[in-house]
């Protein structure tokens, strides 16, 4: 479905699930061959746990850079999303609702089956302002050093951004106020909705941006390391198979 009921008030909003992809932000894009490798992992993973979702009406959109725009529109995307180039601004302007709700994810992360269901429930709305919710505290799963652990930030890029449609409709608010770093998402805004725990799972893998960004090279860590990263996380950091497969299954994945 593209639009649906808010219970309290029968008003109309539009939810999307907002992928970044390849945008022009500074460190991005990367090479050609970087946007190849992420276009396959995007869909084994990130988009696979949005198809898992058990709350399913919602857009997925993905947003593209012109650089290699090219390559991007060549590709095979998977019929259920929307792809748009650098903001989507036009695409924005088309919609019509009293509300357009905006869930943000990266496109190597993932989100728990139960994810998308939670940020519903927990809807906040404002008829004059944009309210936020989040996931702070999550999953990191490093593929590199096969383990599972807990993962805190108190304005992650996990949020989602109510906006009223005169605020969505109104481009430089919107663009203002929801293409910032997640840092200044409203994470950190005392009335933030925080969303329940372990709903998302960063993927620590070789072609990291984060990694790369901050001179960062993602290798196999020493037996010390890890045993100290046990120590620091507890009982939540686990290197046994069986319990990382039984925490991946919850957000699609089959090892």
């Amino acid at each position: 479905m593209d639009e649906a009921k808010l219970e309290d008030n029968q008003m109309i909003i539009q939810h999307m699930v907002e992928i970044y992809f390849d945008m022009d932000f500074g460190h991005l894009p990367k090479s050609e061959e970087w946007v190849k490798e992420r276009f396959e992992f995007f869909h084994k993973y990130t988009l696979n746990s949005l198809h898992e979702q058990t709350f399913n009406d919602f857009r997925i959109q993905v947003l593209c850079g012109e650089t290699h725009r090219k390559l991007t529109e060549s590709f095979d995307w998977d019929p259920s999303i929307n792809v748009v180039y650098d903001s989507g601004r036009n695409y924005v302007e088309t919609l019509n609702a009293d509300y357009l709700a905006v869930t943000r994810i990266d496109s190597d992360d993932m989100f728990h089956k139960d994810a998308v269901m939670d940020v519903r429930t927990n809807l906040i709305w404002s008829r004059v302002m944009r309210r936020c919710l989040t996931f702070r505290k999550g999953w990191t799963w490093d593929m590199i050093n096969g383990f599972i652990a807990p993962r805190f930030r108190v304005s992650p890029p996990f949020y989602t951004h109510v906006f009223p449609k005169v605020l969505f409709k109104d481009w430089e608010i919107y663009n203002a106020q929801h293409f910032i770093g997640h840092g200044k998402a409203g994470g950190r805004l005392p009335d933030t909705v925080g969303l329940p725990d372990f709903r998302t799972c960063v993927i620590r893998h070789e072609s990291n941006v984060g990694y790369d960004r901050r001179g960062i090279k993602a290798e196999k860590l020493s037996l010390e390391k890890i045993e100290s990263l046990r120590r620091k996380f507890g009982p939540d950091f686990t290197t046994d198979e069986g319990k990382i497969r039984r925490i991946l299954n919850g957000f699609g994945v089959e090892l």
